[in-house]
């Protein structure tokens, strides 16, 4: 439920940050319950919290009612900030990993549901302004998915982006997965390209970041 994560720093690397995904099945979590993991992240050293997205698919967690805006005031009054996740459709790695000619469209119409939803969210109505650490877009990012489909198309995707980071006055942030297969060449092409857009990037790897050469090769550069 909750992961922690690496940022990219130079020159150094930090983890003070921790994910959580929101899911349904967490309304069944007790405020007393929420209480006591947020004091053990605070405790762990974590300050950052990144709630990964606030509407998976038709599932949209900050409706009235819904349990999120309770774990978000519980954050809130721990001194947590806070990184506001945005949408993801529930097929996004279904249509992204099947690398066909219409995913890039897919990927842009993403993109622009996701720049509508800022402008649709008030920030002021789920935290308060000094707790607010920025946005984060949920869509994370292969290698494989900024050169689809088949190499093609990468400036249409590119351009995508950069137009979507330029309607955000706030912070951003982003994941980058780290794939088996993703050389390590191409892994720095990508991040270079991703923080020169002015995103904050965040590496994420299957199977954590001690057991992979690429990661540290990337943290090294």
């Amino acid at each position: 439920m909750l992961l922690a994560c690496c940022s990219l720093h130079a020159p150094k690397i930090f983890a003070n940050t921790i994910f959580y995904q929101p899911l349904s099945q967490d309304s069944l979590i007790t405020v007393p319950q929420w209480n006591a993991l947020l004091d053990k992240v605070y405790e762990e050293g974590y300050r950052e919290i990144v709630i990964q997205w606030t509407q998976y698919g038709p599932t949209n967690f900050v409706t009235k009612g819904n349990f999120l805006k309770e774990v978000l005031t519980i954050a809130e009054n721990k001194h947590f900030r806070i990184w506001l996740g945005l949408y993801l459709p529930d097929d996004y790695y279904q249509i992204m990993g099947n690398n066909k000619p219409d995913s890039r469209e897919y990927f842009q119409r993403v993109l622009l549901e996701n720049s509508r939803r800022v402008s649709l969210l008030e920030v002021l109505s789920l935290i308060n302004k000094d707790n607010f650490a920025g946005w984060y877009l949920p869509m994370e990012l292969t290698h494989e998915y900024l050169t689809s489909p088949l190499n093609q198309g990468r400036a249409d995707l590119n351009y995508a982006l950069q137009s979507f980071i330029l309607t955000i006055d706030e912070n951003i942030a982003v994941s980058y997965f780290l794939s088996e297969s993703t050389p390590l060449k191409a892994a720095l092409f990508d991040i270079n390209q991703l923080t020169s857009m002015g995103f904050k990037l965040w590496l994420q790897r299957g199977n954590g970041l001690t057991k992979d050469t690429i990661v540290h090769q990337v943290i090294a550069k």
